[in-house]
């Protein structure tokens, strides 16, 4: 199937901070901000910065099953949300992405819109010229094309896999570089006795 992403989500700007984020080691709230996401990388809860925020207008929180978007900058992309404290608090520029379709599941957004197809269509809506950017409007007339709920799943749970893979590869290359490199010192000390 296909459909527009307006007609599957709903899309908020984070909230403007006039004076910049004032951290807070102690504050009450949770910021996300652009320094935070890393390339389809899951967000690391408790890396944020804090803030001392009063009410957090619903148009600015983030809850579980949020995609947040990266609007700004050479490559836009996405981030699932899971695991989100209560006063979770999303920065200008990003946008936060809620998916109102009951067949479209978020993780799945947030894989699509990091794919080449997607990359291809925002590359080519990016507006600017020292600072690319991505606008709501842009983003909201995205055509996104979804499979059965079903297959997501299936897509996700393959992409969790490939995901767990390359992170134990990393692993392995790491303690196998160690190893080596432990040998060879070994080997040296002994050649000088």
């Amino acid at each position: 199937m296909k459909a527009l992403v307006q007609e599957i989500s709903s899309i908020q700007v984070g909230y403007t901070f006039r004076d910049g984020v004032a951290i807070n080691p102690l504050g009450d709230t949770f910021v996300l901000q652009m320094k935070d996401l890393a390339q389809g990388s899951p967000v690391e809860v408790s890396a944020l910065s804090r803030i001392q925020f009063g009410e957090i207008r619903e148009q600015h929180g983030l809850q579980d099953g949020d995609v947040v978007f990266r609007s700004r900058g050479p490559n836009p992309s996405c981030t699932l949300l899971l695991g989100c404290p209560n006063r979770f608090l999303l920065a200008g520029p990003l946008y936060r992405i809620r998916v109102t379709s009951e067949f479209v599941l978020p993780g799945y957004l947030a894989w699509y819109l990091n794919q080449q197809p997607a990359q291809t269509y925002l590359a080519g809506v990016s507006e600017g010229t020292l600072q690319k950017m991505v606008s709501k409007n842009s983003l909201l007339e995205m055509p996104i094309e979804f499979p059965d709920l079903e297959m997501q799943r299936r897509i996700l749970e393959i992409e969790d896999l490939l995901t767990r893979e390359s992170r134990l590869t990393c692993e392995i290359l790491s303690k196998k570089r160690k190893l080596v490199n432990s040998c060879l010192a070994k080997a040296l000390q002994e050649q000088e006795i």
